[in-house]
């Protein structure tokens, strides 16, 4: 399944995290090392969201060398926001807008296997990594905010028959 102009959501994530290092990487370059210092440090904490969500709609599931279940969601309400994407967060709570939803299964990196239940108007709760609607969009991908990495170490998610880590 496309994303923007990718030709797969794993491949969009890849080369969008291979921007963020490159740029991370000419920003050191640049500064005197104990800013440097300081900024590695902070670049290691991602930005974490805890959401209650609903699916909107279900994408299906993409194979490649790992697979993803998609999924658009509505947030209902945000318990843990990153203070680097709260702005997003609660414009996407406030106007309702769709989110995308990345599920990886199936590899030593994800979930063993697809989330159950997790079908149109399922409430479910979830944690993981938040890339704002800008970033996503300026980057190639889908013009929404993107919600991934709901798996160990970082993340989780409960859909209504069980929880996923």
């Amino acid at each position: 399944m496309k994303f923007g102009k990718f030709d797969s959501f794993e491949t969009f994530i890849d080369s969008y995290r291979a921007a963020e290092r490159r740029k991370a990487s000419e920003d050191l370059a640049t500064m005197p090392q104990d800013l440097a210092l300081e900024k590695i440090r902070s670049d290691k904490v991602r930005a974490v969201v805890e959401v209650k969500a609903k699916v909107a709609e279900d994408l299906g599931n993409e194979g490649g060398e790992a697979s993803h279940q998609h999924f658009l969601i509505n947030i209902d309400s945000a318990k843990q926001i990153a203070e680097a994407v709260e702005d997003d967060v609660n414009r996407v709570i406030e106007a309702q807008e769709n989110v995308f939803l990345a599920i990886r299964y199936g590899d030593s990196m994800g979930l063993t296997a697809p989330v159950e239940g997790m079908t149109v108007g399922a409430a479910f709760d979830a944690q993981g990594e938040w890339i704002p609607k800008d970033k996503a969009y300026a980057h190639g991908g889908e013009n929404m905010s993107v919600l991934h990495f709901t798996h160990h170490p970082l993340g989780f998610i409960c859909s209504p028959l069980r929880c996923y880590s």
